[in-house]
């Protein structure tokens, strides 16, 4: 099953192709146990990695329950040029079920995103959305690895109305989110990298539109924060 849900891609043909770079940044900024908050950032290009494509910033907060669940928000605000310029404010509840297995060695969770989205656009009206996410992902964690730390691979389903104002359209898958392969790399004491390849495939209306994605997101955490 795990299988089945890393690998399921919408199984409509593609009709564009195009390389972009993303670029996240997640600062913790304090660390009251179980609570953590943070800053995110995020930088998109496209267009072969050439043109700005889409700016994200905005608080985070998690709230770990147990070993097993854990809850988070997060309140963004987002800049994305399409034909036009869409301006989103986006509020994100979750809820992640996750496991650890063979000594800690195997990580498992289960993202279940919820985002609540206004979105103002210099040409239309402002429009309100709901959107639901799930990813999930399997970690490896490596020892004696020099400064790699895991493995990890994951896979991501959007589902709701494709990104149009139609009424009446039923809830459909709108977009899926393959990372075959990424890995993390320790930087420093306080610095952590993830770098990973994205296969994205979406469709805004139609057709169907498939993105390979250069990633990395950098994790920082205080030393004051860091766990003993």
């Amino acid at each position: 099953m795990i299988v089945a849900l890393l690998v399921m891609q919408p199984d409509r043909a593609c009709a564009q192709d195009d390389l972009q770079a993303w670029s996240q940044y997640h600062a913790m900024v304090t660390r009251p146990a179980p609570f953590s908050f943070g800053l995110y950032g995020e930088l998109r290009l496209k267009d072969d990695a050439g043109r700005l494509s889409g700016f994200f910033v905005g608080p985070t907060v998690g709230y770990q329950f147990n070993d097993y669940l854990s809850f988070g928000g997060a309140f963004k605000y987002i800049l994305l040029q399409t034909s036009t310029l869409e301006q989103w404010q986006r509020l994100e509840l979750e809820i992640d079920p996750q496991i650890k297995l063979f000594d800690d060695r195997l990580y498992l969770q289960l993202r279940n995103r919820g985002e609540f989205i206004r979105i103002t656009d210099e040409e239309l009206p402002d429009e309100w959305r709901i959107r639901a996410r799930h990813r999930l992902t399997a970690a490896f964690s490596l020892e004696r690895a020099g400064p790699l730390l895991k493995l990890y691979a994951s896979n991501e389903l959007f589902w709701g109305q494709p990104f149009s104002s139609a009424v009446g359209v039923p809830i459909l898958v709108t977009e899926n989110r393959l990372v075959p392969f990424g890995m993390q790399l320790r930087l420093s004491d306080l610095a952590k990298i993830n770098l990973y390849y994205m296969l994205r495939s979406r469709s805004d209306d139609s057709p169907w539109r498939r993105e390979h994605i250069i990633g990395t997101t950098l994790l920082i955490t205080p030393p004051r924060l860091v766990s003993p």
